[in-house]
């Protein structure tokens, strides 16, 4: 199948909450979210997350290689969305799950306690201008609900071109995640590649990859 067979299934006007083909659909701007029960697959003995998955090549590649584990795909815009599911279906992939919404949305009103063992977050937008860091992951909310959802011995993957987005992330993490690799600038073994990666490789950016465990990982 292409992209494009996979259709947005509601108006702006008719927007809701909506589960259909192992797709979740999470519009923006609806008055409730939290009465709506989208029996995820989480209760898999091992449930690995992907944040901002563009096209899903990495998140598609990772799925193929660890059948054993519950993959979900999370993705706002809905171009993106619609070429994760074609790769998805025309590689019959069974363990792969798919958020089209908002990252917060999701975090917030839909991933219970201790349901996550990994997240992963690769170059997601770093909103370099000041103005706009409203806007940026990894502000005090969303740290407070990554480190709620995880397990006990949860880890947290972000990989970003940004030098200042980096550092951002780093002040944001300490004292509430254990930082895994001291230095950012080495790759991490096995992590895979994306689109962007090789992008940003190609103009001579410097990647930073982040490796978290929370906290309580280093108390057992």
């Amino acid at each position: 199948m292409k992209p494009k067979d996979l259709t947005y299934p509601f108006s702006f006007k008719d927007r809701r909450l909506l589960v259909e083909n192992d797709v979740f659909y999470i519009p923006n701007y609806l008055s409730e979210y939290g009465e709506f029960d989208p029996q995820l697959p989480l209760d898999h003995p091992r449930v690995f997350i992907e944040f901002c998955s563009g096209n899903g090549e990495w998140i598609i590649q990772k799925a193929l290689e660890h059948p054993n584990i519950q993959f979900f795909a999370v993705e706002k815009l809905f171009l993106r969305v619609q070429k994760i599911y074609s790769k998805r279906e025309n590689l019959g992939i069974k363990n792969l799950f798919i958020v089209s919404g908002d990252i917060n949305l999701l975090l917030e009103h839909f991933l219970p306690t201790n349901s996550v063992d990994t997240l992963a977050i690769n170059f997601p937008d770093p909103w370099p201008k000041e103005r706009h860091s409203k806007n940026r992951l990894f502000h005090k909310n969303f740290v407070a609900h990554v480190q709620r959802i995880l397990k006990k011995r949860g880890a947290v993957f972000l990989v970003t071109d940004d030098t200042h987005f980096s550092a951002w992330v780093s002040q944001a993490m300490e004292g509430e995640f254990t930082l895994l690799k001291e230095d950012l600038k080495i790759p991490l073994e096995n992590y895979g590649s994306s689109f962007f990666q090789r992008l940003w490789e190609s103009k001579g950016k410097e990647i930073y990859y982040h490796h978290y465990a929370k906290r309580d990982l280093c108390s057992t």
